[in-house]
């Protein structure tokens, strides 16, 4: 092995998407020197993507219902974003001369019509704190015998990297960006519990939801708006999007966990849509009546129940072709039309994972209790959150936590 020497006074950031970008940006402005590692040659290329149709990056939710959107991880993120929260978040953005507005659903974005001026913004930043090196080409290759955290150039030199060391690896959603979850193994071997990465917020194949190999183009991918979607005790309302396979889209993905367990437990499983949800059945019934001699069952729905083309897809894909005339006469259906979930899409097309390393495995400050001073951070950590900027968030907060955590290791004040 080929180790070099590394100046103890560095800290080691390995993974350069959100979350270690986020934690070099707050090491930098306290002056600590960075290595930042990576196998890409860009950093931050998914969170480019996603912003790319513009940067949802946190959310006005309060804080006490903030911490409820980490599910099960709640009590451990309250301690997370009690600091570094939604709040903390906005004024680093806008500190970076990045303008914000808030969209439906208490949704944050940036006001450039492209969200990766934020990002360009912040690698300017880092670029500019002259603290913070780029080493691309180099990927996180486990643990060595005395448990320092070890990385591997393409050559196939590694480097063993001296403490502290915040990990920031990812999960395993879009893997062309590097975040492939290879990393699990690594940990697994070193004893480190981590459960298995599966897709989150991902969209699914549904029963009759594959279109007519006829079908038009513009009957391939369809937004649904204005729907609800009821899968055991939750309703979700949002827009959904009516795909080749099946069905995404925000009430889905935030139902997509619970679907996919019962899915994975006992089979396919049937998610309810209800297509009028600001009318109750009795309303829906009575907007019906009346029906013009000739009018087909379609031009009634989009007339009297503004159906856009993506719920009138829906309905015809579900029910068959003669579909909207079932629903005509039949109100419940519009209120409750069944739909088939199949299987989830696969992990790689999801928008995040959930599992990873078991928060059991560390300290309040992120830190290995095994391993001190390695620190983890990120997508790679077991929570998972709904889309609205929750995601974003739990980067930035918990990527806070781990470089608070390994200035104080350095034994300085933060």
């Amino acid at each position: 092995m080929n180790a070099e020497s590394i100046p103890r006074q560095h800290i080691s950031i390995v993974g350069a998407g959100a979350a270690g970008l986020f934690a070099a940006d707050y090491l930098a402005a306290r002056g600590c020197p960075v290595d930042l590692y990576d196998h890409k040659t860009e950093p931050a290329l998914k969170l480019r993507l996603a912003a790319s149709s513009g940067l949802n990056f946190t959310n006005s939710a309060p804080p006490e219902r903030f911490a409820e959107r980490y599910g099960e991880q709640a009590p451990v993120f309250e301690r997370f974003l009690r600091d570094d929260g939604s709040a903390a978040f906005i004024h680093r953005v806008r500190e970076l001369g990045i303008q914000t507005f808030e969209g439906s659903g208490g949704k944050i974005f940036a006001r450039e019509e492209d969200g990766r001026t934020f990002v360009n913004a912040l690698r300017q930043t880092l670029s500019e704190s002259g603290r913070v090196a780029f080493h691309p080409g180099h990927r996180f290759a486990g643990f060595s015998a005395e448990g320092a955290v070890l990385v591997a150039c393409d050559a196939g030199d590694e480097t063993v990297l001296p403490f502290p060391v915040i990990l920031a690896l990812g999960g395993a959603s879009w893997p062309a960006t590097g975040s492939d979850g290879t990393w699990v193994e690594a940990f697994r071997k070193a004893g480190l519990k981590t459960e298995s990465l599966k897709g989150a917020n991902c969209g699914f194949d549904a029963e009759n939801l594959c279109p007519d190999q006829n079908a038009p183009g513009r009957d391939q991918r369809l937004p649904i708006k204005n729907v609800t979607a009821s899968f055991g005790n939750k309703a979700i309302r949002g827009e959904c999007m009516l795909t080749r396979t099946g069905i995404e889209g925000g009430p889905v993905y935030a139902l997509a966990s619970a679907i996919a367990s019962a899915i994975e437990e006992s089979g396919s499983q049937t998610v309810y849509f209800d297509l009028c949800p600001d009318l109750d059945e009795k309303k829906v019934g009575d907007k019906l009546l009346n029906r013009k001699k000739g009018e087909s069952a379609s031009t009634l729905l989009r007339k009297k129940l503004r159906f856009d083309e993506g719920k009138l897809a829906l309905i015809r894909r579900s029910l068959g072709q003669n579909g909207a005339a079932v629903l005509s006469d039949t109100p419940a259906l519009i209120k409750a039309l069944p739909v088939r979930f199949l299987a989830p899409r696969p992990r790689e097309e999801a928008i995040s994972c959930s599992g990873g390393l078991a928060f059991d495995e560390l300290d309040s400050s992120l830190m290995l209790i095994s391993r001190p001073g390695v620190f983890c951070a990120g997508e790679m950590l077991d929570w998972t959150a709904p889309t609205g900027g929750f995601l974003l968030t739990a980067c930035f907060s918990t990527a806070r936590t781990a470089a608070k955590g390994a200035i104080r290791f350095l034994g300085e004040t933060d």
